[in-house]
């Protein structure tokens, strides 16, 4: 199963290229394996046609020796009639054991034949039989001879050169159709020859097409993600081709419009963030000087109300003062009262230095809440002013 996997991921690892001419490679050995096979087979059959032909060739050869031997014992058959000389008899009885040996061989040449064979063997031997019995008859009436020569003895001939000729011409009928066959062989080899020669042009062409409409999109389409990881999203793959392909340059021609959209989109934010983070750093600069301007003035008022502090507690100690004096007037005031009660009789004007004296104590009375009332404020500006710069 571990081979199985890897054998697989081997194979998916291979190039586009590598995979499609591996396909167009079998399919191209598969035809050569077939042509040769298709040449192979044409060329049994040949030799198959030639093995037939080497077997008919003798046997028409025997068929012919022998007809042209019965031909020559005809020809010295009327040889003899005509001019008596015995050297034409002996010749056309010789003739006998070449027809013999003729016929003889073609039988062994074409045993599927013997029928027919020993036909014509059976009709020549009749009409040599019926010849030499006309031989021994022309010796005493030639003229009853050369009546059964025209004759009976003519129908014999004629029967065994019908069933020769009819032999011979079947077998030269199936020679020629040998002969068609061979070329029909040999034309079979030519275009089987030439159809494998197309097949192979057309394989090695169509996988070379087939290769470049593959690999040529795809070089496109990773030369555009090549782009995109390196941060440019202009790249258009330039593909328009209707399988997966095409499908696949249309799907990166989308992704990337997207991001290019995506990216342009974070850019105005971007823009728009870094705007606002200016106003607000000016803000917080604004912010920041108020606040200094906000301590100095803090600062500024809490040294007033330290001032102020020191001024009232310098008025305090001067209304202590005042009013350690008014109650010692007062306890003059008192003394005096007791003197004037007691003196009241002693002097007028004492009693109206009296009156004067209650008057002006009653107005430092009044002097002393003023300044209690302005004592009190003033602390509690000053509590304030500490409240604010704390």
């Amino acid at each position: 199963m571990a081979g199985n996997r890897g054998l697989g991921q081997w194979c998916r690892d291979r190039k586009v290229s590598t995979k499609v001419l591996a396909v167009a490679g079998v399919a191209i050995a598969g035809t050569v394996v077939t042509g040769v096979l298709s040449v192979t087979g044409i060329g049994d059959l040949k030799q198959t046609r030639d093995t037939e032909i080497n077997r008919m060739l003798p046997y028409v050869r025997n068929l012919n020796a022998a007809a042209l031997a019965l031909k020559a014992a005809a020809n010295d058959e009327r040889g003899y009639l005509l001019s008596g000389d015995t050297k034409f008899r002996d010749a056309a009885i010789a003739a006998r054991d070449t027809v013999d040996t003729a016929l003889t061989a073609a039988k062994a040449a074409d045993g599927a034949q013997a029928a027919d064979i020993e036909g014509i063997r059976t009709a020549s031997d009749a009409w040599f039989t019926a010849v030499s019995t006309e031989f021994e008859q022309f010796a005493s009436r030639p003229e009853a001879a050369t009546a059964v020569a025209l004759g009976a003895n003519r129908d014999l001939r004629t029967a065994y050169e019908a069933m020769i000729t009819a032999e011979i011409d079947a077998t030269n009928e199936e020679l020629q159709a040998g002969a068609g066959f061979d070329a029909t062989a040999d034309r079979t080899r030519v275009e089987a020859l030439v159809g494998l020669g197309l097949a192979v042009l057309l394989g090695v062409a169509g996988a070379l097409f087939v290769s470049r409409l593959i690999i040529v999109p795809l070089r496109k389409v990773s030369g555009v993600l090549d782009q995109v990881a390196d941060g440019d999203l202009t790249g258009d793959p330039d593909v328009h081709q209707r399988d997966e392909l095409g499908h696949m340059a249309d799907s990166l021609r989308a992704a990337t419009t997207s991001l290019r959209q995506t990216v342009t989109d974070l850019t105005t934010h971007s823009d728009s963030l870094a705007t606002e983070a200016g106003a607000l750093a000016e803000t917080s600069r604004q912010s920041a000087t108020s606040a200094e301007h906000g301590a100095e003035q803090a600062a500024t008022v809490a040294d007033s109300a330290a001032s102020m502090s020191r001024n009232i507690q310098t008025v305090a100690a001067g209304s202590e003062e005042m009013g350690v004096s008014i109650r010692e007037i007062s306890e003059s005031a008192t003394q005096a009262v007791q003197v004037a009660n007691r003196a009241v009789e002693v002097t007028a004007n004492t009693s109206a230095v009296m009156a004067k004296l209650g008057e002006s104590s009653a107005e430092i009375s009044e002097v002393v809440k003023t300044i209690t009332a302005i004592a009190e404020q003033t602390n509690l500006l000053a509590l304030n002013a500490t409240i604010e710069s704390a």
